[in-house]
Order: structure tokens, then sequence, then C-alpha cells
């Protein structure tokens, strides 16, 4: 995500009055949430040869960048896929902390 888009997801979520640390820790949570959902969606659309590449990529040390490079590769409009798996974690997130309050 882009330091924009981060700022308006915590502003949305209520979580920009935190310190600029919990944030950060924040969005890395959010993050790892939002990325093992896109995974899961592309385990859906990938052949079983194309799984076992994405599954040495993700047993490789990590390598942002060959993983993107995969995904791009390999997933149609993954950038689509990646938008919506972010607003169903916020809608889930904002549904939920709705209940709380």
């Amino acid at each position: 995500m882009t330091e924009l888009a981060n700022k308006n997801l915590l502003v949305e979520l209520g979580l920009d009055k935190l310190s600029a640390d919990e944030q950060a820790k924040a969005v890395l949570s959010i993050g790892r949430v939002v990325y093992q959902a896109v995974l899961f969606r592309v385990m859906d659309i990938l052949d079983d040869a194309k799984k076992a590449e994405l599954g040495k990529l993700l047993d490789a040390p990590a390598d942002e960048q060959a993983l993107l490079a995969f995904l791009e590769a390999n997933v149609p409009n993954i950038d689509v896929l990646i938008q919506e798996e972010l607003t169903k974690f916020k809608d889930d997130a904002l549904l939920f902390m709705k209940k709380l309050g």
C-alpha cells in the first residue's frame, strides 16, 4: 500500500489517533491479513503448475520483487484483486467496530 492509502485506511478505521509506532504496527498487521487473503484467492485462480511455482517463491527467502512480478504475470487484474481484499478487510473491520461501539 502507498503511504497515502495507509493514511486514508488508518483515518477510516479510526486508528489515526494512535502513536506513529502503533500506526506502523497496525499497517503491518493489516498488510499481513490482506496479503494472506490475496494469496488464498490467487491459489483458486492458478493452475497446478503455477501453484507449484508460487510455492517455490513463497518458500524461498523473501523477494518481494520476484513475487510481485510473478503475480502481475500470472494473475489477471491482480491490482483489482488486492483492492477488493483491502476493501473487504476495511468493511469487515468497520462492521466489527460498529458492533462494539
